[in-house]
């Protein structure tokens, strides 16, 4: 990819990931702001579910990178060149992961397909940004995708046990 990399392409995908973070927290707070002003419970918990999937995943993103303390691309490979110049450890990518665990979430509490496919494509998008800008090996965004996803679905499984009583909680529909 380093090859193909474009000034454009560069300052779009760098922006992209520039984002992420600021986009990924902006989702649930949006979805609770709604819940607050309609007085609708279920969509503030709904919002409390993509809070927790994403803080879960940033915990076990965190963790395995300090366990693994893979080194990026960059610091490895001295033919490659990053552009940018990021000394955290690479494995697995806290970006892709984050998104993937929105994109999960979103997608457990409404599995329709106009949520589905534009939350995994921003998702996918978002991983691919990351090789685009030489910063992650493809297994980091593979296993940032894995936590992601698995933290969402593990945060909804907790949620549905916690609350088995209720069964208001968390039901699969907006």
């Amino acid at each position: 990819i380093e090859g193909c990399r474009t000034y454009n392409g560069i300052r779009f995908y760098q922006t992209y990931s520039d984002m992420n973070n600021l986009f990924c927290i902006s989702v649930p707070v949006s979805i609770a702001a709604g819940g607050l002003i309609s007085r609708n419970n279920t969509t503030l918990k709904y919002a409390l579910f993509i809070s927790e999937s994403i803080a879960i995943s940033t915990l076990i993103t965190q963790a395995t990178k300090k366990i693994t303390n893979r080194k990026r691309p960059g610091m490895n490979d001295s033919t490659l060149s990053p552009v940018l110049n990021l000394t955290s450890n690479s494995f697995p990518s806290g970006h892709t992961s984050i998104a993937f665990s929105m994109a999960t979430a979103l997608t457990i509490i409404c599995p329709k397909w106009y949520i589905w496919i534009p939350a995994f494509s921003y998702a996918t998008l978002m991983a691919y940004s990351r090789i685009y800008l030489g910063v992650h090996y493809p297994t980091d965004l593979i296993a940032g995708a894995f936590i992601g996803s698995g933290s969402s679905w593990l945060s909804y499984r907790f949620n549905r046990w916690m609350h088995k009583n209720n069964n208001n909680v968390l039901k699969r529909t907006f």
